[in-house]
């Protein structure tokens, strides 16, 4: 049942005001600065009602008498319309403000009126005006060295950020914040920005990062005695668990913030409670007591500001609770009313679910093409504004809703999965994967494929026959178990992921499962010459060009019965691209130089580790070859992120070099090291130190390797412990040296090749203790003799 509002009592807080008021007078007002105090006593306990009185009646005769004071309190009056969330007058006052406040100069105030008036903007969905606004006030901080105004510009264009769906600039931002916090080291703004932190990563995905630092922001704030922010980290970690499917836990941190939002009469965040209780009790089955809960967020934010994003939240609720009951046109009346939210306040992660939910009900309504243009134009929307819940909830539907083949259900399906295993969302994967069991079409081998993974241990190692290939992480497995389980699919692979991760490998395993029969034909796009790729790859008949004094078949034919892997494939040029696109949907090409076609059938494996969507946009990748390279995609984590795979890795290469007998284990300290690295080039990487480990195998006494590797791991371990403004200069200083050494130490020569004064040249010379001559002299030195 919803919640009746308690009667209306008076609060201690209000009649320490109306005290406040009776002192400074209903009339004109003697001192500014007594009402000065009394406005910003009530905006601090956020009492806005007496506030907004005493603006009504006094603030006409404090104002306009010239008085710099006196000018604040257009600010402060804004500040008071802002929370009570009456927006036109909190703009019409933040203006005035903003007039009045500038002719005395880029002050303090100033900014914080930039910073309240780009906050009613954002509200009013002017998200453009509202980060210039904020962008002054940040540069007005910046200049005065206000670290805890600048912090809190750089919090709210976040949350700009955030509501653009712009979720790397919000990180950044926040990060950027955060050090400005922890130098000021105010532990309240800290509580706060690791909660927005928080917020910003589950909608990336980063469910575990989410959730530790929601619980920082909940910890902190509670120590500080922040109640306001307690009861908001409470409802956004609920909110999070919900999604996790805990929703026992969700609905004890929505419990916990509902009395302190009662306490505090917290408007927006009394709203986002109804919502969220709705969604939990849609989920658990409860639909009328969530239509309850879904009706009252919506009047409630309607109240707030008519065509708020919470208005619009509410009303895709109702859609979504509509679809479970089966009524799909009721879906599709409240999906359309929030859609003209959504559209225009340019809320691109809201709009892209609400496409998802608009899917399903023209699914239901049996318009099956309608649905799936809505369902494309999700998840287009979700992977450009990277919000990964929404995306792995988009790509589940689109792989269960039996409007696509099985194969490319199949295709969704583990996109879905990698989203919620990367999660750490268990129940959600289990989930996908006994779907992935029912879809028409594939071998009671494969469904015994997936069962067989899904039952075996995340922490024990899997072995496969592919010698190469050693995986112990639950995320590696997966992708192996995928991998294998489309061995019979027509569909191409694309492997992405950073340089040396094992794309190659990976590649070669899937050959051995699907086609193991037919040859193995890679090829490197980076390693051959632009000129001669077409005919590398395409073959060329005799006397195609000049030089071509005999016939030579290329790749393409060298593949057919078998595998053609494509590595570095963000690299090959726009002109051979249309000619690929053509052989993959055709199966068939002419050789450079011939008339006949020949007919070719292999299975396709690409690889890259260049962003495609990007190069997509920015014209350096054809549109349609992406999407039809886009058949099954599999993102290799780095090795830093799969730290179960390096002792496994280790032993391995350790083996094959000649380093470690059969029933030898690596010593563990240098296990140890190789956990504690960071592993740029990954797989690689690792690699090549045992190979290093090799050369200098001679030099090892009593075949102890642990000196060869501390050296490595050394200049690592000295500069993650050096402070940024130590690395800094430790940088500052390899380019003076590089600079003076090009210039043969002349430093007049070295001080123009960096572009600075010789004074100053000398200056950080003796800063960073750089020799002054190439024999080592250094001015230390020179004082010293």
């Amino acid at each position: 049942m919803v919640q009746s509002r308690r009667p209306a009592r008076t609060t201690l807080v209000e009649r320490q005001g109306r005290e406040r008021m009776k002192q400074v007078g209903h009339e004109t007002l003697s001192s500014l600065e007594r009402a000065r105090e009394a406005l910003e006593s009530w905006i601090n306990a956020r009492d806005f009602q007496p506030a907004i009185r005493f603006v009504e009646e006094n603030l006409a005769n404090l104002t306009g008498k010239g008085i710099s004071e006196s000018e604040i309190l257009w600010y402060l009056a804004a500040r008071v319309y802002s929370g009570a969330m009456k927006l036109p007058e909190a703009l019409r006052m933040a203006r005035q403000a903003e007039v009045s406040l500038s002719r005395l100069g880029e002050t303090t105030v100033l900014a914080q009126t930039y910073i309240t008036l780009g906050v009613i903007l954002r509200d009013m969905g002017e998200l453009d005006e509202a980060e210039r606004s904020l962008r002054d006030a940040e540069s007005i901080f910046r200049r005065s060295d206000h670290i805890e105004g600048q912090a809190d510009a750089l919090n709210k264009l976040a949350q700009l950020a955030f509501m653009r769906s712009d979720m790397t600039q919000a990180v950044s931002l926040l990060t950027e914040a955060i050090e400005l916090a922890r130098i000021e080291n105010n532990t309240r703004r800290l509580a706060y920005l690791y909660g927005n932190l928080g917020r910003v990563q589950s909608f990336l995905g980063k469910s575990r990062e989410a959730l530790k630092n929601l619980s920082l922001n909940v910890n902190l704030s509670e120590k500080m005695g922040d109640k306001t922010e307690v009861a908001r980290s409470r409802l956004s970690l609920g909110y999070e668990r919900l999604r996790m499917g805990a929703l026992a836990e969700a609905d004890t941190e929505f419990s916990k913030s509902k009395v302190l939002i009662d306490d505090l009469n917290l408007l927006s965040e009394e709203v986002l409670y109804h919502l969220y209780e709705g969604e939990l009790k849609t989920r658990r089955g409860e639909f009328d007591s969530a239509r309850e809960s879904l009706t009252h967020a919506f009047r409630l934010a309607e109240r707030r500001a008519q065509g708020s994003d919470l208005a619009g939240r509410a009303r895709r609720q109702l859609a979504e609770l509509a679809i479970e009951e089966k009524d799909f046109r009721r879906a599709l009346r409240h999906a359309r009313s929030s859609e003209l939210i959504f559209e225009k306040l340019d809320e691109k992660i809201d709009l892209g679910a609400l496409c998802r939910v608009q899917a399903q009900a023209l699914a239901g309504l049996n318009r099956p093409d309608e649905a799936i243009s809505k369902i494309e134009r999700s998840l287009e929307i979700l992977d450009e504004s990277g919000a990964q819940f929404e995306l792995a909830v988009a790509l589940e539907w689109a792989g269960s809703c039996e409007l696509f083949s099985p194969h490319k259900s199949l295709a969704y399906l583990f996109r879905a999965q990698e989203k919620f295993a990367r999660r750490g969302d268990v129940i959600s994967r289990e989930r996908i994967e006994r779907k992935v069991e029912k879809l028409p079409g594939f071998t009671s081998e494969v469904r015994g494929a997936s069962t067989a993974s899904r039952r075996s241990s995340p922490k024990s190692s899997v072995r496969y026959e592919n010698p190469d290939l050693v995986v112990a992480s639950a995320e590696m497995r997966r992708i192996v178990s995928q991998l294998e389980m489309i061995r019979g699919c027509d569909l191409p692979v694309l492997l992405t992921g950073e340089t040396g991760v094992g794309k190659g490998i990976l590649a070669k395993h899937f050959h051995s499962v699907s086609r193991p029969e037919g040859p193995f034909v890679s090829i490197n796009i980076t390693n051959v010459p632009e000129s001669l790729l077409e005919s590398e790859l395409f073959g060329h008949a005799k006397g195609a060009y000049t030089d071509a004094f005999e016939k030579f078949q290329g790749i393409l034919i060298s593949a057919n019965g078998g595998t053609l892997f494509l590595d570095e494939i963000g690299e090959m040029p726009l002109t051979l691209q249309m000619r690929l696109l053509t052989v993959i949907e055709e199966k068939r090409f002419r050789p450079l130089g011939s008339t006949k076609e020949i007919a070719v059938d292999f299975a396709l494996i690409t690889a890259t580790n260049c962003d495609l969507k990007r190069m997509v946009e920015e014209g350096r990748f054809r549109r349609d070859l992406y999407h039809r390279l886009d058949g099954f995609t599999f993102n290799i984590p780095p090795l830093r992120e799969r730290k179960e795979d390096i002792p496994k890795l280790l032993e391995r290469f350790l083996r094959r070099y000649g380093l470690l007998d059969e029933n030898e284990k690596p010593e563990a300290e240098l296990v140890h090291h190789c956990l504690t690295h960071s592993w740029p080039g990954n797989v690689r990487e690792l690699e090549n130190l045992v190979k290093r480990m090799k050369a200098f195998s001679s030099l090892v006494q009593e075949g102890s390797l642990i000196e060869l590797v501390r050296s490595t791991f050394e200049n690592e371990r000295e500069v993650r412990e050096e402070t940024l403004s130590d690395q800094v200069g430790r940088f500052e200083k390899q380019l003076i040296e590089e600079a003076l050494i090009a210039a043969n130490w002349n430093k007049s020569r070295a001080a123009r090749l960096l572009k600075v004064n010789e004074s100053t040249l000398r200056a950080k010379m003796r800063r960073f203790s750089v020799s002054w001559d190439q024999n080592g002299n250094s001015q230390r030195s020179r004082m010293a003799g």
